[in-house]
C-alpha cells in the first residue's frame, strides 16, 4: 500500500517540479498558499514512509523534506507580508 501511495504522491508532485521555473517567474499573489498544503502533506507523508521503511539514509531523507516544505511555507509566508506592508504602505 505505501509504494501505491507513494507513487501517486510522485505523480502528483512531478507536474509541479516541472512547473518550477514558470512559478518562479510569476509575480506574488496569495494563491500561492494553495502550495503549502500540498508542501506539508507531501513531507509528512515523506517522513512517515521513511519511517517505516528504515535504512541509513531515511534520517536526512526526513530532515530534507521537512526542511524543504519548510523553506517554502516560510517563503510564501514572507512574501505574503512583504506583499501586505507595501498594499498598506499605499
Amino acid at each position: 500500500m505505501h509504494l501505491a501511495l507513494a507513487g501517486a504522491m510522485v505523480l502528483l508532485l512531478a507536474p509541479h517540479v516541472a512547473l518550477l521555473g514558470r512559478y518562479r517567474r510569476l509575480p506574488f499573489a496569495t494563491g500561492f498558499w494553495a502550495f503549502t498544503f500540498t508542501a506539508a502533506s507531501s513531507a509528512t507523508y515523506a517522513v512517515h514512509l521513511l519511517a517505516v521503511t528504515g535504512g541509513g539514509a531515511a534520517r536526512a531523507g526526513a530532515w530534507t523534506a521537512v526542511a524543504a516544505a519548510t523553506l517554502l511555507i516560510g517563503a510564501i509566508g514572507v512574501r505574503s507580508l512583504l506583499a501586505l506592508s507595501k498594499r498598506r504602505a499605499r
